[in-house]
């Protein structure tokens, strides 16, 4: 019996963007990589032709606009999410709050109809106090886990590191013999 290869989320978060999208998709392709990206509403309009380049991936909501949720009413909460299901009908059934601030309204929302996807591990792209080794290391460690579903940000906050890290961690999960996977019903 063949064992089956142990597998790797590969989430990328906030964009599309206008600067690095291509680059993203880019990497992944070359390494034949899945990825589910948890788009923004406001940035697929802003920019379509970049939101072409996605069509390969999977595409899941992250709200029309990256509000904190905790800040933020339950209408303008739920408005937020349906937004996106209403002018993006084909993006998959998956929901990933801002900054990971999951509320009561948001899961009662999405109860049978979207399926809450959080992570493993917050990458910390975007932080540029540390150096890409420090953040890789955190990554490495989580990569020989079992279960791990990793988040990368796709955004001008996070370019330092992204790119970098992104196609260090595909290396890296090709030389585990691990595989990268979308998220299916």
């Amino acid at each position: 019996m063949f064992e089956k290869k142990k597998q790797v989320h590969i989430t990328i978060d906030d964009g599309p963007s206008e600067q690095y999208t291509e680059t993203l998709a880019g990497i992944l392709k070359a390494h034949n990589a899945q990825a589910t990206f948890f788009v923004l509403g406001e940035n697929m309009e802003k920019w379509p032709s970049q939101s072409k380049t996605l069509h390969d991936f999977q595409l899941a909501n992250h709200g029309y606009k990256h509000i904190n949720n905790w800040k933020t009413s339950p209408r303008k909460q739920r408005e937020n999410i349906e937004r996106v299901e209403e002018r993006f009908p084909d993006i998959e059934k998956y929901y990933r709050p801002p900054y990971g601030f999951l509320t009561l309204t948001q899961m009662l929302y999405c109860y049978g109809r979207l399926s809450i996807k959080m992570w493993t591990l917050m990458t910390y792209d975007f932080n540029h106090y540390k150096t890409q080794y420090a953040l890789w290391k955190r990554i490495q460690s989580s990569l020989r886990s079992n279960r791990c579903v990793l988040v990368f940000h796709d955004n001008l906050k996070s370019s330092k590191h992204t790119r970098w890290l992104l196609n260090r961690t595909l290396l890296e999960v090709n030389h585990l013999s691990k595989e990268t996977v979308e998220y299916s019903q």
